[in-house]
């Protein structure tokens, strides 16, 4: 059946018409449908956020309560296998602190853990800031133990954990004279560097 111009420009007007409404409730149903997800994506960042937070704390926990044991705890001033006084887990002494001969209780002992790991971990952030996950806490360790200077010296390892040569950064780790003064510690920091070769 035939349209005439008339019919036919009245059909278009209409289709035209209902085109655009379509389209514009398209971009309604659209925009409500954004300004409903913000929020859900919103909540979700957030989450992710806490839990990340959560579980970095834990990893943190972990680390210092493996240092704990690295270290042992001594109540009294000991000479540490450089004759340098320390005391509790690990902490050096220094200014003040080198006058002191006494003992200290647990809990200044467990607050100096905590600050001492925090102080190497800052440390390292400051100093190799490309260091991330677990290359990061193992620095942080190393830190802890040898100070920023120490860790310093250990030029071609810090060199080949940037680049991401794990094999060569624990061979650097055991050829060296901390190695042979904290075996075990060293063993396992090594085992920790060369796993993570794996990860690629």
């Amino acid at each position: 059946m035939s349209m005439t111009k008339e019919e036919y420009d009245k059909e278009e007007r209409s289709q035209t018409v209902h085109r655009t409404i379509n389209t514009g409730l398209s971009i309604g149903v659209l925009v409500v449908g954004l300004m409903m997800i913000n929020p859900v994506l919103d909540s979700v960042n957030v989450l992710y956020e806490q839990v990340s937070g959560i579980t970095e704390m834990k990893v943190i926990e972990s680390e210092i309560a493996q240092i704990a044991s690295d270290e042992s705890y001594r109540r009294c001033v000991y000479d540490d296998s450089v004759g340098k006084a320390t005391i509790g887990f690990g902490h050096l002494m220094t200014g003040e602190e080198e006058t002191v001969k006494g003992c200290i209780t647990s809990s200044n002992a467990i607050q100096l853990l905590r600050s001492d790991y925090s102080t190497a971990r800052e440390g390292v952030i400051r100093n190799y800031p490309w260091a991330e996950g677990e290359t990061r806490l193992i620095l942080t360790n190393m830190t802890f133990q040898l100070g920023n200077n120490g860790v310093s010296k250990f030029k071609n390892a810090i060199s080949a954990f940037e680049n991401k040569y794990y094999d060569t950064a624990a061979a650097e780790m055991i050829d060296s004279k901390w190695c042979v003064q904290t075996t075990n510690r060293c063993a396992r920091l090594v085992g920790r560097t060369m796993q993570l070769a794996g990860d690629f």
